[in-house]
């Protein structure tokens, strides 16, 4: 893990004469811990960052500078900068869009939240059931109905 020192120099006056004196507080950085590491701009204003594939935690600095521990849940799922807001960890997720797939033709009301594609799809006897597929996004081929279920196929 690589460390780095968090420097902030402070001016004393004593007796008219100013010294400085560095004061030094260091942080652990780097995606080590965890064994994953993913890229981004937060790697400037956060420190202790622990990842896997499915979650990013930092602590982040946050407007006033003081470290505000966070985390962002599928960081690889990210299509764009890792980045700190203020304390909190934002990227843009390609896997918020509804996809594309046979059972849009027989499934209606669907939405994507936090990974998970959910819809009303309808069965063999013509009624609808409500469906979920959890990380629908490591689907290869097409996601379909299957009997008023979500699958893929």
């Amino acid at each position: 893990m690589k460390a780095f020192k968090l420097v902030s120099l402070m001016i004393l006056v004593l007796s008219g004469t100013a010294f400085a004196a560095e004061i030094s507080v260091s942080r652990e950085r780097g995606g080590g811990r965890g064994g994953h590491s993913f890229p981004g701009s937060y790697r400037q204003t956060c420190a202790n960052i622990y990842a896997t594939p499915r979650v990013l935690e930092a602590d982040c600095k946050d407007r006033s500078g003081r470290y505000v521990h966070t985390y962002l849940e599928d960081p690889r799922l990210c299509s764009d900068d890792i980045r700190n807001h203020n304390g909190q960890l934002f990227c843009n997720k390609e896997h918020e869009r509804v996809p594309e797939g046979s059972f849009r033709s027989t499934c209606n009301n669907e939405s994507v939240y936090r990974g998970t594609l959910s819809a009303d799809c309808k069965t063999r006897s013509g009624e609808r059931r409500h469906s979920i597929l959890q990380y629908f996004y490591e689907c290869r081929g097409d996601i379909a109905n299957d009997d008023g279920y979500l699958v893929c196929d």
